[in-house]
């Protein structure tokens, strides 16, 4: 009996069976890591809109706190210089100084001596004689500040003793010009009185 030998470009069927499906296999696989690659390049791109949108939420908030703190500075500056003005003229006015605690204020280099005198200088009175003299609103606000705070209820104090030191002198004048109205009433009824005598005796006069 023959037996038939295979051909050799034909394949047992056991495998092609195997053949077929490591290629199903390998196509799936591929499939699928396409999918997963397009699914993470989605993920991706939507963690960087996420992260675009804080940023510009983020740059917006910086942009209006900037355009707010630029109107604050120009107006801390303007009202610094005109509380510092009106002090000064105060100061002048009555003639006082004030010597501030040390540790009120924070500067770099810590004075030895802190004045506030009459024309509104702040000195500051270091070691070896290293004296330095600014106007109080030419220091930063920080140190305006605390200044402002040393000094205001020694301020009121001053001005509650110039009021009554005013006071005092109105009291005094009330009661000289109350005499010396009463004088002046009593010399002006002695005028008229000699004038009407003088008409009366002229008037005699002229009738006989």
């Amino acid at each position: 009996m023959t037996e038939e030998v295979p051909k050799q470009d034909e394949v047992a069927p056991t495998e092609k069976y195997s053949e077929n499906l490591e290629t199903a296999q390998f196509y799936q696989t591929y499939q699928i890591l396409e999918e997963e690659t397009e699914s993470l390049d989605e993920k991706e791109i939507e963690k960087i809109k996420e992260i675009e949108k804080k940023l510009q939420d983020v740059l917006k908030m910086i942009e209006e706190e900037t355009m707010q703190l630029s109107e604050f500075v120009v107006e801390e500056k303007n009202l610094t210089n005109e509380s510092c003005s009106l002090l000064r003229g105060i100061l002048k006015k009555l003639k006082i100084s004030f010597k501030i605690p040390t540790k009120a204020i924070r500067l770099p280099k810590k004075p030895k001596e802190v004045i506030l005198n009459e024309e509104g200088h702040l000195i500051l009175v270091y070691e070896k004689g290293e004296v330095v003299s600014k106007l109080l609103e030419e220091y930063p606000p920080e140190v305006v500040m605390a200044v402002m705070w040393e000094i205001l209820p020694e301020l009121a104090k001053s001005i509650r003793i110039y009021r009554e030191k005013i006071s005092g002198r109105v009291s005094f004048f009330e009661k000289v010009k109350r005499e010396l109205k009463n004088v002046f009433k009593i010399f002006s009824s002695s005028a008229e009185e000699s004038e009407d005598e003088y008409e009366k005796d002229l008037k005699e006069t002229l009738n006989e």
